[in-house]
């Protein structure tokens, strides 16, 4: 990816692949408070996918990344 304005349409074309190549749904995604992902809400919702945002200025939520 060379640029945020990717974002949209590789996370997008990410969920389809998944969901066809593995028949495997999404049912949540995390992401930070981009506006990249703004956009997004209206096809999380189409996909039925929850959209959590993290919390502003919090450390990482999972200590998996530090053993």
């Amino acid at each position: 990816m060379n640029n945020k304005s990717q974002t949209q349409h590789l996370l997008e074309s990410f969920i389809t692949f998944a969901q066809n190549q593995f028949q495997a749904s999404i049912q949540t995604i995390r992401v930070d408070n981009g506006l990249e992902f703004i956009s997004m809400c209206n096809f999380f919702l189409k996909k039925g996918i929850e959209c959590q945002s993290s919390c502003v200025y919090t450390p990482l939520l999972c200590n998996c990344c530090f053993t």
